[in-house]
């Protein structure tokens, strides 16, 4: 069975710590995969539900490839 955590949520909704990178890893730590809102803006990775919120790495996106689940908010990011 495959767990998946929605932007990082893992008892409902945390409105404040959705698709942020440090509640993302936590969820991952914890065995979930993560779907989580990628947006692609003037070269840059972002993560955010409404618009694009805090930036992140490829690396970040690559390293755990395997348990994240992207959801592009963009035409770009497509």
């Amino acid at each position: 069975m495959i767990l998946i955590s929605h932007k990082g949520n893992l008892h409902g909704p945390q409105l404040h710590r959705e698709n942020t990178q440090y509640y993302i890893e936590s969820a991952l730590e914890a065995g979930y995969h993560v779907l989580i809102d990628i947006w692609y803006v003037d070269g840059k990775l972002y993560i955010g539900n409404e618009k694009p919120c805090e930036c992140i790495s490829s690396t970040f996106l690559t390293r755990n490839k395997d348990k994240l689940i992207l959801r592009a908010r963009n035409i770009q990011t497509v």
